[in-house]
């Protein structure tokens, strides 16, 4: 019925996939008579880690993976971007006085 060997259906059924392409799987999935959605969106963070991490809607966050590449399951740290107003003031502490007689010149900036 699906036209593959019975040693490859109970690997997939123990959730072993290696060698099998996401392709392959979703042929299987049809075969079946079963439809198959793919939804990309944002993802939906535990509430315990929002609540944790003080998190808002709108804030900025990265996630980072841990462990190897492949790994099952893949697990993240949730790290939480500086805010618009954090990173202006980081970049306010860089800011030096000009020399004296200092002057700025927009043609000159600008030529060549």
């Amino acid at each position: 019925m699906l036209g593959i060997d019975q040693s490859k259906v109970s690997r997939i059924t123990r959730g072993q996939f290696r060698g099998i392409s996401e392709a392959k799987l979703l042929e299987l999935v049809t075969k079946l008579g079963r439809d198959v959605k793919i939804v990309v969106g944002p993802v939906r963070l535990p509430d315990s880690l929002v609540q944790e991490r003080a998190i808002a809607e709108g804030d900025e966050i990265k996630l980072v993976p841990l462990g190897e590449k492949g790994e099952a399951p893949m697990t993240f740290a949730v790290k939480l971007a500086p805010s618009k107003l954090e990173r202006l003031q980081a970049m306010r502490r860089y800011r030096a006085p000009f020399p004296p007689g200092f002057g700025f010149d927009r043609d000159e900036a600008n030529a060549g």
